[in-house]
C-alpha cells in the first residue's frame, strides 16, 4: 500500500531503496478530496483543525478520497498513519465504498465535512455519502446517504463559494446544472429549468492583445536573454455545439472549459447558485484543464500591494501545451494570454519536453517573507526547495515537473559581488542562477554554462580535422571557419573558450531554457530529414508526383520559392538557388533486362556507388509535388536515359540542400520557417519574421559559404567553401553539452518493480501539509510529495 522512495530527477534518476507493499489497491484513480478526521473524538471536522497535523499534533489526521473510476468505488488513505484504510478484513484484498459508474469527481466542504458529494458520469447521478462510511472508526451523524438523478453524464463537480450548492457540467447537453444542498447535508433534485445553457459563442470577441512578457526574473548570466515576444493568435469561431467539461470556482466566478470552442466561458455565481454570463475569456483554441494562482508579486523581491499580479492557466487541447493568462481583475489586459517562450517554438505557450496531461497551482510557504542571506544557507534555498507559488505539470511521459511563478527564495540566489560578477553567499556552484516565471524551474546547483564536449571537427572527403584558433583547419582541402568579431546577441563564446583575449569562431545560446545538450552537424549538400519519399515522373521528367511525406513542413525550398517569398536582405535564406532531389532506388528489374544501359542507376550489391548519379534540381514544391530542372552538371544523355529506366515507374527520392550546409541538431532536427501555402512552399516572414538582432527568430538551417549562419542555438561561419560541389563531403561537427538540468519527479518510478509508463490524471496540493498529491491513472498509484525538498516519499497503489 505504501512505496517510499526518492524520486527527484534532473535529466537523470536518483533513488533509494523502497519498501515494496502488495497487493494492489485501486484501480485507476480520478479525483481526490481531503478531510480532516479528529482520532479522539472520532469525528471529522473543519480542515483548520488539522493544520500541522504532522508535527507533533497526532490527534488529527489527514484523509484522502480517491475515486477509483474502473471499480465504481471510493477509497481512503490515512495520512497520518500512511495507511490505506480497509473497510473489511474478512474480505480479502481492500474493501472501499461502493459508488456509482465511473464516478467523475469527488467534493468535501472544508467546514462541513460529515457528507462526501460524488459525481458518477456512467450513472448518471450525483450522491451525497456519509463521510463515516470511509473509516471504521468513524462515528455517523445520521445524515444517510442518496442519490440526485442527471439528464447525462456529468465530467465535473465543484461546491459554490456559499457552500450551499454544487454545480455540475454535462458537456453532451450543453449544461451547467445547480444542485442545492439542504440544511441536512443532503442534496434537492435539481430543478432542470435553471440548468445554465452554454451558448454558442459565434462570432468570438477580439482576443484582448496580449500583455508584455513577465518582468519576474532572478538570473546570473553571462548575457543578456531575450524577451518572449507578443504575437497574439487569431481566434477562429467554432460552430459545433458547446461542449462545458471541466469546472473551476475562483472567487465568486465559475470558469468553464469548452472542448468544441476556443475560449473560457465566465460567470458570477450568485445567491441560490444562480450564474449570471460574463464576458469570455479568447484563448484561440480549446482548453481541457484550469488551474490559478493567489495574488502575486511581478517581479522577485516585490508586493502584492504596489505591483500585483494572477495568471490563470490552461491546457492547449490541440496540442497539449500550456496558455499563461492575465488573470489580475481590473488589469487593462485581462483575459490576455501572455508572452512566455523565446526562441523554437511558439511565442505563447510554455514549451515542456513532452504533451502535457494536468496542471496544478503549489503555495507552500505562501504568503511568506522573501528569504534573507543573513539567516538562510544553501539547503533551505536550493533548486530542489520549493516555497511560494509554482504550476506543477504533468506530462505524457510520466514526469511531473515544476514550473517557477514565486520563489520566495529567489532574493538569496543570483546575487553578484561589488565588481558585478555572479556569486553565491552559500555555494561555489551556484554561479548561474536561472528564476524566471513561466519557465521550467532549474533542478540543480550551476557554476558553468554550456560548453562543448571535446573539440569540434571539420572533416574534408572523410579526414576529421581540429580548427585552430585562427580558424583554419589541420587537414588538406577546404573549406575553414572564420573568426566573428562578436557572438551576435543571446548567444555566447563556446570555442575557443581558454583564453577571453581570443576571438570567436562558434556561439552557443546563454539562455539555460533553450539551450539542450546535442550534436550539430553541418554537412554540404546534406540530406533533410524526413524528406524521403515515393513518386513518379512526369512524362518529360518536369515533375514528381509524391505519395511521400510532407515536404512543406520538412523543410523543402525551390528556388522559385524562394524567389516568390518575399525575403528582404536580412532573412539568411535570401539568394538560396533551392534543394535537390536524389533518386536513391533502382530501375524496375524488367527495364534493366531489357534495357541494360540502365545499369548505370543500379546500386551495386557491394555496396559501392552507382556508376552514375541521378540528381535533379527543384525548382518550386508543394505538399504533393516538386518542379523540376535538370542539373547542369550531369550530362544531359543522362537524362534522356533516365525517362526510358523510370518511365511510369514508383521510386525512392530523397531531398538534399543545394549549394549549402545542412545544419542539423540531434535533438533539434532540421530548424525552419517553411510552410505550406496553397502555391506551394514559402518561407513565412509574416508569422515568424527575422528580428535583427534577435538570435532566436532565425529559425535557419542551411549555412553559406562565407556568410553568417545563426540559429537560436549557435551560430558559425564557414568560409573558403566556394570550389565544394554537391557530392564533396564536407562536415562540421560541434557537440554542445552543460545543458542545466530541470527538476522533475518521475511518478512511474517503482524501483524493483514492473509498471506500466505513469499518466498523470490529476495533481492536488493541501496547504494543510503542503504536501502534493498526484493520482497515476495508469499504474493505479496515489502519489504523495514534499516539496521541501521536492521528492515523492510515499506511494499508495
Amino acid at each position: 500500500m505504501r512505496l517510499r522512495a526518492s524520486l527527484l530527477i534532473f535529466l537523470g534518476a536518483c533513488s533509494q531503496d523502497p519498501t515494496l507493499v502488495t497487493p494492489p489497491t485501486f484501480e485507476r484513480p480520478g479525483d481526490v478530496a481531503f478531510v480532516c478526521f479528529d482520532t479522539v473524538a472520532r469525528a471529522y471536522v473543519p480542515m483548520v483543525d488539522c493544520q500541522g497535523y504532522d508535527n507533533g499534533a497526532e490527534r488529527y489526521s489527514l484523509t484522502a478520497l480517491v475515486t477509483q473510476t474502473a471499480s465504481g468505488e471510493v477509497g481512503a488513505v490515512d495520512l497520518l498513519a500512511d495507511t490505506v484504510l480497509d473497510l473489511d478484513i474478512r474480505v480479502p484484498g481492500y474493501t472501499f465504498v461502493r459508488v456509482g459508474e465511473v464516478p467523475s469527481g469527488i467534493v468535501v466542504s472544508e467546514t462541513q465535512p460529515n457528507v462526501t458529494y460524488v459525481s458518477n458520469y456512467g450513472s448518471r447521478e450525483v450522491m451525497w455519502i456519509e463521510t463515516a462510511r470511509f473509516r471504521q472508526d468513524a462515528s455517523p451523524v445520521g445524515v444517510g446517504d442518496g442519490s440526485v438523478g442527471l439528464p447525462d453524464g456529468p465530467t465535473s463537480l465543484v461546491l459554490g463559494p456559499s457552500g450551499d450548492v454544487l454545480f455540475v457540467a454535462l458537456p453532451r447537453a450543453g449544461l451547467i446544472v445547480p444542485i442545492p444542498i439542504l440544511p441536512s447535508r443532503a442534496l434537492e433534485v435539481p430543478d432542470m429549468s435553471s440548468a445554465t445553457v452554454v451558448d454558442l459563442v459565434d462570432p468570438l470577441p477580439d482576443p484582448v492583445t496580449s500583455p508584455s512578457a513577465s518582468e519576474y526574473a532572478r538570473l546570473c548570466l553571462d548575457g543578456a536573454l531575450p524577451v518572449p515576444r507578443a504575437t497574439p493568435r487569431e481566434a477562429s469561431s467554432s460552430t459545433r455545439s458547446p461542449r462545458p467539461e471541466k469546472l473551476l470556482v475562483v472567487d465568486d466566478q465559475l470558469l468553464v472549459t469548452d472542448s468544441a470552442q476556443p475560449l473560457i466561458h465566465r460567470f458570477t455565481i450568485g445567491a441560490g447558485g444562480a450564474l449570471t454570463p460574463e464576458e469570455p475569456i479568447v484563448t484561440s483554441v480549446p482548453v481541457r484543464a484550469l488551474a490559478v494562482t493567489p495574488i502575486i508579486p511581478s517581479t522577485v523581491g516585490g508586493d502584492t500591494a504596489s505591483e500585483p499580479a494572477r495568471v490563470l492557466y490552461a491546457i492547449d487541447a490541440v496540442d497539449q501545451t500550456i496558455i499563461a493568462i492575465d488573470f489580475l481583475e481590473g488589469s487593462p489586459t485581462f483575459g490576455g494570454v501572455i508572452p512566455v517562450n523565446t526562441g523554437d517554438g511558439p511565442a505563447d505557450r510554455i514549451q515542456l519536453a513532452a504533451d502535457v496531461r494536468s496542471i496544478g497551482v503549489l503555495t507552500p510557504g505562501y504568503p511568506g517573507a522573501p528569504c534573507d542571506v543573513a539567516t538562510s544557507d544553501a539547503t533551505s534555498v536550493g533548486p530542489g526547495n520549493l516555497r511560494g507559488v509554482f504550476l506543477a505539470v504533468g506530462l505524457t511521459s510520466g514526469l511531473l515537473q515544476i514550473i517557477d511563478v514565486v520563489d520566495l527564495d529567489a532574493t538569496c540566489r543570483g546575487l553578484r559581488d561589488a565588481d558585478g560578477a555572479c556569486d553565491s553567499p552559500f555555494d561555489d556552484r551556484d554561479r548561474i542562477v536561472s528564476i524566471e516565471r513561466h519557465r521550467p524551474r532549474i533542478g540543480q546547483l550551476v557554476d558553468e554554462g554550456v560548453t562543448l564536449a571535446g573539440t569540434p571537427t571539420l572533416s574534408f572527403e572523410g579526414s576529421p580535422g581540429s580548427i585552430a584558433d585562427d580558424g583554419q583547419v589541420t587537414v588538406e582541402g577546404d573549406p575553414d571557419l572564420a573568426v566573428l568579431e562578436a557572438c551576435p546577441r543571446f548567444l555566447g563564446r563556446v570555442y575557443p573558450n581558454d583564453d577571453p583575449t581570443l576571438r570567436p569562431l562558434i556561439c552557443a545560446s546563454v539562455d539555460p531554457w533553450a539551450i539542450r545538450a546535442e550534436r550539430w552537424d553541418a554537412t554540404y549538400a546534406g540530406e533533410i530529414p524526413g524528406a524521403r519519399g515515393v513518386g513518379q515522373f512526369s512524362t518529360d521528367l518536369d515533375e514528381i508526383t509524391s505519395t511521400g511525406p510532407s515536404l512543406c513542413a520538412r523543410g523543402v525550398l525551390g528556388r522559385d520559392d524562394v524567389a516568390a517569398s518575399g525575403l528582404g536582405a536580412d532573412d539568411p535564406e535570401r539568394g538560396y538557388g533551392g534543394d535537390r532531389v536524389r533518386i536513391v532506388s533502382d530501375p524496375p528489374t524488367g527495364r534493366v533486362d531489357t534495357n541494360p544501359d540502365c545499369e548505370i542507376f543500379v546500386l551495386p550489391e557491394d555496396g559501392s556507388g552507382r556508376e552514375e548519379e541521378l540528381v535533379f534540381l527543384v525548382t518550386s514544391a508543394s505538399d504533393g509535388a516538386l518542379r523540376l530542372a535538370f542539373d547542369p552538371a550531369i550530362d544531359s544523355g543522362v537524362y534522356a536515359l533516365a525517362r526510358a529506366c523510370f518511365e511510369q515507374s514508383l521510386f525512392e527520392y530523397q531531398v538534399e540542400v543545394g549549394e549549402a550546409f545542412a545544419v542539423i541538431g540531434s535533438v533539434t532536427g532540421f530548424d525552419h520557417r517553411v510552410v505550406s501555402t496553397p502555391d506551394g512552399c514559402r518561407v513565412d516572414t509574416a508569422g515568424q519574421p527575422v528580428v535583427v538582432g534577435d538570435t532566436t527568430t532565425y529559425l535557419n538551417a542551411r549555412a553559406f559559404d562565407g556568410r553568417l549562419f545563426q540559429n537560436p542555438y549557435l551560430a558559425f561561419q564557414i568560409q573558403d567553401a566556394d570550389e565544394l560541389v554537391p557530392g564533396t563531403r564536407a562536415e562540421l561537427t560541434v557537440t554542445l553539452t552543460g545543458a542545466p538540468g530541470r527538476l522533475f519527479a518521475d511518478i512511474g518510478e517503482r524501483p524493483r518493480t514492473t509498471r506500466e509508463a505513469a499518466l498523470v490524471e490529476r495533481i492536488y496540493f493541501s496547504p494543510v501539509d503542503e504536501r502534493l498529491y498526484v493520482l497515476d491513472g495508469n499504474s493505479d498509484g496515489f502519489v504523495q510529495l514534499s516539496l521541501n525538498p521536492f521528492l515523492a516519499d510515499a506511494v499508495f497503489e
